[in-house]
């Protein structure tokens, strides 16, 4: 599901270094000029955790 950022969720969002649960992906798609999306949920989720030196290292 996807959920628009607002002040009162910036909290759910803003944790740079914390790891969280990979469930799915959204595909979009780009056809007679009009954007659409669908949503893939995984069959087996997995556990996602950026490295902060790397995140650091990008900017």
């Amino acid at each position: 599901m996807i959920i628009k950022m607002t002040q009162s969720n910036m909290d759910d969002f803003n944790k740079s270094n914390e790891g969280f649960s990979v469930f799915g992906r959204i595909i979009p798609n780009y056809e007679n000029h009009v954007w659409t999306y669908r949503e893939e949920v995984f069959s087996k989720p997995y556990f996602k955790k950026y490295d902060v030196a790397i995140m650091v290292q990008s900017l």
